[in-house]
Formats: C-alpha cells, structure tokens, sequence
C-alpha cells in the first residue's frame, strides 16, 4: 500500500474520531444547556416563593408586634382595672359596715322615739263641756321631721264637734275664747287640720309637723254646739312613727 493511501485512510480515521468527539461534546453541551435553563426556572420559581414568604414573614411579624403591644397595654390596663376594683371593693365593704351601723342605731332611736311619743299621748279622758265651749280632751306630740299615724275616739252624750289642731292655732283658739268671755272681738283667727261631728267619733288620721325643730303637740278638741251640757270621752293610740326618709 502506498505512503499516500496510508494517510488518506489515517486522516479518516482522525476526522472520524474528531466528529464523534464534536458531536459527544455537542450533546454534552446540549444537555447542560437544557439543565440550565430548567435549573434556571427552578431558581426564579423559589426567588418568588422566596420573597412572598419574605413578604408573609414582615406581614405577621408586624401583626405579632400589634398584637404583642395590644396585649401589653390590655395587661396594663387590667391590672389597673382590678386595682380600681379592689379599691372599690374595700369601699363597698367599709360602706356596707356603716350602712349596718347606722341601720342599728336608727333602729334604736326610732325605738326611743315611739317610746317617747308614746309616753306623751294623754290617757283617756272624760269631760264635761258646757254649751257653746271648747273643750281641750286628749293630745299626742310628733317629733319634728316625723310623720305619726294615730287613731283617736270621742264618744259624747250629746252631738258634739271634733277639731284635731296644733299648739299655736289651740293658743289661738285660748286667746279668742278669753276675748270673747270679756266682751271683746277675737283677735285670731284659729284653723285645724281635720273636723269630725257626731256623738261616736273614731278616725284614723295623720300628722307631721310643719315645724323645722321641736316637733308639735296636736290636741283634739271638743266643740258643744247644743243648749245643754254633754259628757264628753276621749282616747288616742300611736299606730306608727316614721321619722326622716325610712319608715
């Protein structure tokens, strides 16, 4: 075989080897290439995972940092507010104490007072009144700031006229009476809180003072207005006493 032939088949061969070579490389290369990318599209796909849990991540670290501060301020103002209502508290129960104390004593002296009023009422009495006179029968004192409920009876031998009355207007009524028996005019003019007739009176009535200290004494008066003389008896009971705003 000649020198020249032997070159022509070794060139070839070397070609040969080269293309498969160049091609090797070229698949090579086509590969990466196709890994790049897809790599590539991986790589943008977990930056915007990224940065959206990024997003996500700052969103609720400022919710927690609200809620964080809410939560402080409401532990704040709750330990505040059970402060306030200890304190309350402490006042309620120092009132209720009071309250209990003043309760007791009210009692007591409204027990004194009925006492009092009690052992102020006239006991029965009978008398004889004379025609065209007044006569002062029975009485009862209200404390001042108090309101009575008494129940009082007159009975007379004859029709008579009943007049419940304070103490000034029964002075009044005194007065007039002594200017009338010497011949002169009166110079009052008495009033009353309630008027009765009949010869059996029972009435259940209700006084309370005008006066701002020292209570009133009330009388129940008996007016004749017949031409003879009757005989005339009365009595009264305290029924209730209530004083200031309780009852």
């Amino acid at each position: 075989m000649s020198v020249s032939k032997t070159l022509s088949i070794g060139l070839i061969i070397i070609v040969v080897v080269l293309a498969v070579i160049a091609g090797f490389f070229a698949y090579e290369w086509y590969a990466a290439e196709n890994n790049y990318h897809a790599l590539y599209a991986q790589y943008v796909s977990l930056q915007s995972n990224y940065t959206a849990l990024e997003g996500r991540y700052s969103a609720l670290q400022t919710n927690y940092t609200n809620l964080q501060n809410q939560y402080n301020s409401l532990q704040s103002q709750y330990s505040g507010l059970q402060g306030l209502y200890n304190s309350l508290e402490s006042q309620y129960n120092t009132l209720q104490s009071e309250y209990s104390s003043l309760q007791s004593q009210y009692s007591n002296v409204s027990g004194l007072l009925n006492a009092v009023v009690t052992g102020m009422v006239s006991d029965t009495e009978t008398d004889t009144v004379s025609p065209g006179d007044y006569d002062f029968l029975i009485s009862i004192y209200v404390p001042s700031g108090c309101t009575a409920s008494v129940t009082f009876t007159v009975s007379s031998t004859g029709p008579v006229t009943v007049y419940v009355m304070g103490a000034a207007d029964m002075i009044d009524l005194l007065i007039d009476e002594w200017a009338q028996y010497y011949g002169q005019s009166p110079p009052f003019t008495w009033s009353y809180y309630y008027e009765f007739s009949g010869t059996y009176i029972q009435q259940t009535i209700t006084l309370s003072p005008t006066y701002q200290y020292g209570g009133n004494m009330y009388f129940v008066v008996v007016y004749n207005p017949n031409a003879y003389s009757v005989t005339a008896t009365g009595s009264i009971t305290l029924n209730h006493l209530s004083c200031g705003s309780s009852s």
